[in-house]
């Protein structure tokens, strides 16, 4: 189950401790501060939540789950750095059109660009689709996060997203700005 927004996409993740927190990029919450309203795929309303942190650089952003969560929520698997490999297929995620969307692509080079750790892949992303999670299949055919989708090059057919071993070092240090 994924939240999305007028603007973007997220994925909802319950960590070892039990927090849940639905993670997207910072433009994506735009330029609010303390609250945003999210959407759960299935709901029929939007329920407001709680900004925990947000970093503009990473352009990542930490939002509170809502309460109660809608019937069928899910937490992401995230996957590794060792899931990405360059020609490894991947899907992006999103709600550009307030529907789900899922389109195909590759991984062109799984090397990060530059300090926010970003790769570059094949999978087009539209407006909307950022903040929503770029994921593979593993062996037996479970989805695992891999990225999360950022931006579109104007140049060609080349998106980025932030690696999901950055996103994992920076889950915890978001976390304790709000415990």
């Amino acid at each position: 189950i994924m939240p999305f927004f007028g603007s973007g996409s997220a994925f909802l993740y319950v960590d070892d401790n039990g927090r849940c927190g639905i993670y997207t990029n910072a433009h994506v919450a735009g330029e609010q501060k303390t609250h945003a309203w999210v959407r759960m795929e299935g709901a029929t309303q939007a329920s407001e939540v709680r900004i925990i942190a947000r970093d503009d650089i990473v352009d990542l952003a930490l939002l509170a789950c809502p309460s109660p969560l809608p019937p069928g929520a899910q937490s992401a698997t995230l996957g590794t750095a060792q899931d990405l490999s360059s020609g490894r297929e991947v899907y992006a995620v999103g709600f550009p059109r307030k529907d789900r969307s899922v389109t195909a692509g590759y991984v062109n080079s799984p090397e990060s660009m530059g300090a926010v750790a970003t790769f570059t892949n094949q999978a087009p992303i539209h407006p909307g689709n950022s903040g929503g999670p770029l994921i593979v299949f593993d062996g037996e055919g479970n989805q695992r996060v891999v990225g999360m989708n950022t931006a579109m090059s104007s140049q060609g057919l080349l998106s980025y997203a932030i690696r999901i071993d950055h996103i994992r070092r920076l889950m915890p240090l978001m976390w304790e700005r709000f415990d």
